[in-house]
């Protein structure tokens, strides 16, 4: 059975004109926002907080949300990583630094019944408390299994939440 969520307080409600669905806008920020990836929830377990990744006009990437309430929220403040270059070689393609770097940002672990998450950044795994924006590092991988570029990793919660898994 699923857990019912709760839409926060929209920034705006409107009426798409071309196909008359109702749209309810919760960003208003200038600042670009991306959604996490497609296959993670992007909702805490109590559906309370809903959770998106903001760029600053320095380029850090961290963790928001928007509450209840309506209120957005930033949750993590990692700066950005000095002297990173402008744009990093990933597979074929030439992408931006900053978005390669704080990848796996796009799939955190989402804890079954706590408004937690867990994701990686720079080798370090964390665990974030939604609710209360309280950060902490969990684990720290061995620096010659991450010293590349490009580092991702995976975790997920067992079922029961008793558990994290993750792997390089």
């Amino acid at each position: 059975m699923s857990k019912p969520y709760t839409l926060p307080k929209p920034l705006r409600t409107f009426e798409d004109p071309v196909t008359r669905a109702v749209v309810h806008q919760l960003l208003g920020h200038a600042e670009p926002s991306v959604s996490l990836y497609f296959t993670q929830p992007t909702w805490t377990a109590d559906g309370r907080h809903f959770l998106f990744l903001r760029k600053s006009p320095d380029r850090a990437i961290n963790y928001w949300c928007v509450d209840p309430d309506g209120q957005e929220r930033q949750l993590t403040h990692f700066p950005v990583t000095p002297d990173l270059p402008k744009y990093a070689q990933w597979m074929h393609r030439k992408k931006l630094a900053e978005e390669c770097e704080r990848f796996s940002f796009l799939w955190p672990a989402i804890h079954p019944t706590l408004p937690v998450i867990v994701f990686p950044l720079q080798g370090d795994i964390y665990e974030l408390n939604v609710a209360t924006g309280a950060c902490q590092k969990l684990f720290a991988f061995d620096r010659r299994v991450c010293e590349q570029g490009f580092f991702a990793v995976y975790q997920q919660f067992t079922a029961d939440g008793q558990h994290l898994i993750f792997s390089t």
